[in-house]
């Protein structure tokens, strides 16, 4: 059931106290015919005509080296597990099992009087026999274990040796010290630090080019279904207005129509005097897709800032038959991840268990467990959505319309029309993270590609203001 006061219709009630207090609370806010009609239709010509020109570019442009492959982040730490309770209240104090116990001569009938010598000696004798016996049993047992848990070892570090010899990855552990299981977390993060990201780009370059990732997926799979379900996800363009002078004009700056009206009501429910647009994204519509996992925008950034949010805004629809997902939240839960994620600059948790697996980064989360999980409908034409960047969302798998009249894949159909446009918009003076783990940051089209660590994101002309409410410096 969505809380009450998430949704609101009209522009105008975007600005109401329940408004503004729901949003913060929830983490999101649906206002309904936050568009007029005549500027939903200007946006969607804008924006599927900025698609067309862009063709199968998702970005505005592409380093060679990036065209056939995605990027990822290799950084983790280990953290150390603290006590569950206080070590001074830990019995340290240690038993010596070989140490028979003191025989009471009451239990054996001789009242208070000492033991005979030879029965004390036999009970002493008795005492350690047991305990030699128990300890050749488990002696045994520990040794059948160990030698099993060898074979396996060797059999797994043979099939490691085969894996790594043709996807071309050096191993930088010893078999000693992985034997030993006891490596430093200085030791962790110096092996870490040796595997970089163009270790991993090259090795798997060599492992597509070599067939052998076809061939596993042949092997398990068929290669058509297997292909079919991996791009089942509905296209997305990125940075559009960088490409669209009228794209830009209209909603990414101050003065257009839609930017101004976006730009007003995302301040307000941030309670932020300047706002600019990060980036800029279309969706394509589509009659079948995937769910996708559960995750929130401020882990995919390169940026971090708890009032940083993501405005959505739905376009017209061509076609009956296709149409936008349903899309899936937690309420509340961007509080919970801004507290353990020190708003947003520790990142090591949410780390998401596999592109199929919807909901890998909530179940390692047990803080959000008791937390409740809403369905929003896709987006009608007009309305806007809007989400704080620490919200956890996903979407689920679109199987509306005419699914069985879908040819081929989603990622391979021509394009048809956009069903919804998003802004990503940040606070005056955020800061780049210094990583370089997406397009932004990494490829040398990107608005990041030449910034420093900790450098301020205030250039104008690379991410436009969308709101000022003040005229201040």
């Amino acid at each position: 059931m969505i809380p009450k006061g998430c949704v609101v219709r009209g522009f105008r009630e975007v600005f109401s106290p329940d408004s503004v207090r729901a949003y913060r609370e929830y983490g999101f806010l649906v206002v309904e015919s936050f568009l007029p009609t005549a500027l939903v239709h200007q946006l969607t010509t804008a924006c599927n005509t900025a698609v067309r020109q862009r063709g199968d570019n998702i970005f505005p442009g592409l380093d060679a080296q990036h065209r056939h492959g995605a990027t990822l982040s290799l950084n983790s730490k280990l953290n150390p597990l603290h006590a569950p309770c206080n070590a001074a209240d830990v019995d340290t104090t240690k038993v010596d099992p070989a140490t028979p116990p003191v025989a009471s001569s009451t239990s054996l009938g001789f009242g208070n009087a000492p033991l005979p010598p030879d029965l004390q000696k036999e009970l002493e004798t008795a005492e350690r026999d047991r305990h030699v016996e128990a300890r050749v049993k488990k002696m045994h047992i520990t040794l059948k274990d160990q030698r099993a848990v060898d074979r396996a070892y060797r059999r797994l570090a043979r099939a490691r040796a085969r894996y790594n010899s043709y996807r071309r990855v050096r191993e930088y552990v010893t078999p000693e010290e992985e034997m030993a299981g006891d490596m430093t977390e200085e030791r962790i993060q110096e092996l870490q630090s040796k595997y970089t990201y163009e270790d991993f780009q090259r090795s798997f370059q060599h492992y597509r080019d070599s067939g052998l990732l076809e061939k596993e997926i042949r092997r398990d799979n068929h290669i058509n279904d297997a292909m079919a379900f991996m791009q089942g996800w509905p296209r997305t363009w990125c940075w559009l207005w960088h490409t669209s002078p009228e794209l830009k004009a209209l909603a990414v700056t101050a003065a257009g129509a839609v930017g101004q009206r976006v730009g007003e009501a995302a301040g307000y429910l941030a309670g932020e005097v300047v706002l600019r647009v990060y980036s800029d994204n279309a969706t394509e519509a589509t009659t079948l897709s995937n769910a996708t996992p559960l995750g929130f925008s401020g882990a995919a950034t390169n940026f971090a800032h708890p009032q940083a949010l993501c405005a959505q805004l739905g376009l017209e629809q061509t076609d009956s038959t296709e149409s936008g997902a349903a899309i899936v939240l937690v309420p509340g839960s961007h509080h919970v991840v801004r507290r353990i994620s020190l708003d947003g600059r520790e990142l090591d948790r949410f780390q998401s268990g596999g592109i199929f697996d919807a909901g890998a980064m909530v179940r390692g989360l047990p803080e959000v467990n008791h937390l409740p999980v809403v369905e929003l409908p896709p987006l009608p034409p007009g309305a806007a959505l809007f989400l704080n960047n620490y919200l956890l969302m996903g979407t689920q798998a679109n199987l509306l319309g005419a699914a069985q009249k879908s040819t081929g894949t989603v990622a391979t159909g021509p394009f048809a029309y956009a069903v919804n446009y998003a802004l990503s918009l940040i606070p005056d003076r955020c800061a780049f993270d210094g990583e370089r783990n997406s397009w932004a940051s990494r490829d040398s089209h990107g608005p990041l590609f030449s910034y420093k660590r900790g450098q301020l994101l205030t250039d104008d002309a690379t991410f436009p203001v969308i709101h000022r409410a003040l005229d201040i410096e």
